[in-house]
Formats: structure tokens, sequence, C-alpha cells
């Protein structure tokens, strides 16, 4: 004889695996954003200022106006280009992803890269927005709003903001660590 069948039906449990992903998702996009919370870490260094945030305001504007090594973005280019791709997140969670041009110059992608020099203000601006947004991102993927996706690539749209984060997360931290060398 076999051992019954105690799982709940299919529905729930998918129902509970997703809400299990979110809460996931939201620890890990935390972490990227704000650094570790609590004891450890699954990814960022091991202490409160390990994520772009802090990094970030580890500088000042002209640190963050050097280009990179070689003549790539800069730290503040990487910021703008975050701060762009959480605001089209945040878009693509909410009731604007039906309605979103994407012929617009603010939705595309070459665009998000038009910041590379800053001044103090620009700056200090630049990464409370970026704040802002990581926020707005946070609380509009919810289970509610995960409902309505219509196919795996909006799903996937709105997952992508980890592994990007993640990303200019070790850029901004390699030229951060360039910039504030002796003779960077």
């Amino acid at each position: 004889a076999s051992a019954p069948n105690l799982a709940p039906p299919l529905t729930w449990r998918m129902a509970d695996t997703t809400e299990l992903m979110l809460q996931a998702w939201r620890v890990l996009f935390r972490e990227a954003f704000h650094g570790k919370a609590g004891d450890g870490s699954w990814f960022v260094e091991s202490h409160e200022n390990g994520g772009l945030l802090a990094n970030l305001r580890r500088v000042n504007a002209q640190q963050a106006s050097r280009p990179a090594p070689g003549g790539g973005p800069s730290i503040a280019a990487h910021a703008e280009h975050v701060r762009w791709f959480l605001r089209l997140a945040a878009r693509l969670a909410g009731p604007e992803r039906d309605t979103i041009n994407w012929d617009a110059p603010d939705v595309k992608w070459a665009n998000s890269w038009g910041v590379s020099q800053v001044n103090e203000a620009a700056w200090t601006n630049l990464i409370e927005t970026l704040e802002r947004e990581a926020g707005a991102v946070e609380a509009g993927l919810n289970l509610e709003a995960i409902k309505g996706r219509q196919s795996s690539d909006e799903m996937t749209g709105c997952l992508t903001v980890l592994p990007h984060a993640a990303y200019h997360l070790g850029a901004v931290r390699q030229l951060i660590r360039a910039v504030l060398a002796p003779n960077g």
C-alpha cells in the first residue's frame, strides 16, 4: 500500500509557493539596495553598508563623475541607469504597464546612460530618487500585481531587476575602489 496523498490541492501549493518566492525576492532586493539584514548575507558583503545605496553614498559628485578606467561609464552613469530601470520596472509592475509607449525617449535603453557627470546637488538627488524608485518597485511587486501578468516575459522583466541590480552593484563597487585608491 502506498502512503496517502496528504498534499494540499495544487492551486493552494502554487499560491503558497508564489508568496514564498515573493518573500525571497524581497529579501534579495532589499539586500541589493540596502545591504544585509540581520545576522547574515545572501550575496553582498556581510555588513550593513554592502548594498548599492550605501556604496553610492561613499563617494562625492566629483568622484561619481569620473569615467571608468578605459573610458567606461562613471559611477553616476551606473546610478542613473539603475534609477531608469527601477522606474521602468515599477511601471511594468503597476497599472501603467498597458500604457507604456515603448518608443518614448524615457523608455529607450540607450537614453538610460545619459547622465555621466553630476554636481553635488544632482548627485544627492539621484541617490534619493534611486532610493524612492527602489521602494516603489519593492512595494509594487506583490501577489496581486503578479496575478495580472499576461506572459512569462512580463514576469521575467520584473524579476530581472535582481540580477541587473547585482551586476551594477558589482560594477559600482569596482569603480569606487578605483576612484578611492591613492592614485585614483
